[in-house]
């Protein structure tokens, strides 16, 4: 390890001599709850941004409906794809928001 790494720690129990993680893992763990809540949040805008464009399709489609088919159909119609974009909306925005995995880099023995 590195003097700029820091080690990872259990942060509910106390290492092997008894004393707890110091500064460095709290640093640590502070920009990964940042992290964290930063996802969160562009998960949400995401679906908020997915579900509004989601709810006028489905507003326009019920409408042309209506002036076709009546209000019965319509009432059906404006509902089931109301509910479908919501789902949809999610999983847009949790596919998009997903963490890349990590590249895995192969290394090749060192030559004797």
């Amino acid at each position: 390890m590195s003097k700029g790494e820091c080690p990872t720690f259990d942060a509910r129990s106390p290492d092997a001599l008894g004393r707890r993680p110091g500064p460095c893992f709290a640093a640590h763990n502070i920009s990964g709850a940042i992290n964290g809540r930063m996802r969160a949040v562009r998960l949400i805008m995401y679906y908020l941004v997915f579900m509004i464009a989601g709810d006028l399709c489905a507003y326009v489609i019920g409408l042309v409906s209506e002036r076709m088919f009546g209000s019965q159909v319509s009432l059906i119609v404006f509902l089931s794809l109301y509910f479908l974009f919501l789902w949809i909306s999610w999983l847009l925005a949790v596919w998009i928001t997903e963490p890349k995995p990590a590249e895995v880099v192969q290394v090749a023995p060192a030559r004797q």
